[in-house]
């Protein structure tokens, strides 16, 4: 069925939602242009930002949680690893 013009219903119970935006399969949905559900309870959080697999979340772009136990150390990690460039990087200015 046609609901407006140019909108389609694709199969029983798929519904394009607006221009541009498609229900995947049943439970999964575009969420805004270039955002995709990509399997049940995995989100597109932003452009770029990715959940890989439950639990494990992309929080920053270049920064991914291994796992919920290691994320914080992790993070801490890359943030002192950048933070020491930096410093390296003046001090040889």
């Amino acid at each position: 069925t046609v609901i407006s013009r140019g909108q389609t219903v694709i199969s029983r119970g798929q519904t394009v939602i607006s221009r541009g935006q498609t229900v995947i399969s049943r439970g999964q949905t575009v969420i805004s242009r270039g955002q995709t559900v990509i399997s049940r309870g995995q989100t597109v959080i932003s452009r770029g930002q990715t959940v890989i697999s439950r639990g494990q979340t992309v929080i920053s772009r270049g920064q991914t949680v291994i796992s919920s136990c290691h994320c914080a150390t992790l993070i801490n990690r890359k943030q002192q690893m950048e933070g020491d460039i930096t410093s390296i990087k003046k001090s040889q200015e």
